[in-house]
């Protein structure tokens, strides 16, 4: 990545700490680590082996279950062997089957009357929760710690652009990195309504944004003349880069400088004294190819054939290559040999699997059932439930589906259209 999205991401970067630790004791991450804590208790009480601890809820449950289904499997095993052998005892086989349907009945009897069934489905569900906590609440997690940060992150993706899946997914390239500080007002509003205006951290917020907004607009012009191709003089890349450091000093303080800072400030002036403009400093060359190669390769990949997309890649890319390279390539395919393969038949093309097949995922029954007084939802794709005050936090740390009141803010901006706004609320 050249110099000005190194800049852009890197100042978004530290906007991420300061707003992480502004909101880090708030009532969605207290509340997470409250849930964490309770889980890890709850699941000491449900092991399955007991280990001669009376606090154990599930073990000795599990225990009777253990010696009802070993005397189930029992009973099935005499009847395979009265089955397989040459004494036709029916009256024997009545009994055994008599048994067999007894046991089976007194097995889903214990599991429903002493909550066997219950507490295993809570364990499944526990575990399976607990992964996903930990995971999301690690201090190196890019999940979104609250709904500042979330409406932050999303706003950035939805103004800007989407981010490159290296370094965590949270940098954007150079182009959607000016986007984001094209649009930094509106980024800086949607982050306003995060939290009302009668919260304790409004007023913070507010504070904070505004002097956000002061330093990406000098951000944002210094970008610009980074990525520019045209003649500048020495003097006006001298005051832009004054206007960017002043402000950014006021705004990180105490913040090292990082190697792409250090080049700006220590080596670039010297460059645009000698050569003019600072484009080709800052490698928008290069970088600018390797963005057509991937959009050709993006158009090409859908075409009907591997032979005609080869061919129309290679064609556009030895279009905007210098000669000495297009004709090195013309050559060699020149003196290439061999049995040229025949057209491919097109003429049923079948569609792509993902284009035909519809699957639809239910994450939690619409049934709930009322355990010793308290609510849980039963999850469709497990045989699992969790309590009802969990739901909303197993939603966002599982699959990255935000509560319904951090949308407002998006909601409130009437910019957005509905794909939008149904794109930004996965973390």
């Amino acid at each position: 990545m050249h110099v000005g999205g190194g800049l852009g991401n890197r100042m978004f970067e530290e906007m991420m700490k300061r707003i992480r630790g502004l909101e880090k004791d708030e009532e969605f991450m207290a509340n997470a680590r409250q849930i964490l804590t309770e889980i890890k208790e709850m699941l000491k009480k449900l092991q399955l082996a007991s280990g001669g601890d009376d606090t154990q809820l599930l073990a000795p449950h599990h225990d009777e279950s253990k010696k009802l289904r070993r005397r189930l499997r029992k009973i099935l095993r005499e009847m395979e062997d009265l089955a397989r052998s040459d004494d036709d005892d029916d009256e024997k086989m009545a009994e055994l089957k008599l048994a067999y349907d007894e046991m089976y009945n007194k097995i889903e009897s214990h599991a429903e009357d002493s909550n066997y069934t219950h507490l295993c489905q809570l364990r499944a569900g526990l575990i399976d929760m607990l992964d996903c906590l930990q995971k999301s609440m690690r201090p190196s997690s890019k999940r979104p710690g609250g709904p500042l940060e979330f409406c932050f992150v999303k706003a950035r993706e939805t103004f800007g652009g989407n981010y490159m899946p290296d370094h965590g997914g949270n940098e954007q390239t150079t182009n959607k990195a000016m986007n984001s500080l094209e649009h930094f007002d509106q980024i800086a509003d949607i982050c306003r309504g995060a939290y009302p205006e009668s919260h304790p951290l409004s007023a913070e917020i507010d504070k904070m944004f505004t002097q956000f907004q002061e330093l990406a607009k000098p951000t944002l012009a210094l970008t610009k003349l980074l990525k520019s191709q045209k003649k500048t003089s020495a003097l006006e890349f001298l005051d832009t880069l004054i206007d960017f450091h002043v402000k950014w000093e006021e705004v990180f303080p105490g913040v090292p400088v990082f190697n792409k800072y250090h080049s700006l400030l220590s080596h670039y002036i010297r460059h645009v004294r000698v050569y003019g403009f600072i484009g080709r400093s800052s490698g928008e060359g290069h970088e600018a190819f390797h963005a057509l190669l991937a959009r050709l390769r993006k158009t090409c990949c859908n075409m009907a054939s591997y032979d005609q997309s080869n061919k129309t890649f290679w064609a556009r890319t030895c279009a905007i290559l210098k000669p000495g390279v297009s004709e090195s390539k013309a050559l060699f395919t020149e003196m290439s040999t061999g049995t040229k393969r025949g057209k491919y038949d097109i003429s049923e093309r079948k569609s792509k699997l993902q284009d035909s097949t519809k699957c639809s995922v239910s994450v939690f029954d619409s049934s709930t059932v009322t355990v010793d007084g308290e609510e849980y939802v039963l999850m469709a794709a497990i045989n699992a439930r969790i309590p009802m005050r969990y739901k909303d936090y197993f939603l966002y740390y599982k699959f990255g589906i935000a509560e319904d009141k951090w949308m407002q803010p998006f909601r409130n901006s009437n910019k957005l259209s509905d794909t939008k706004l149904e794109a930004a609320k996965y973390a």
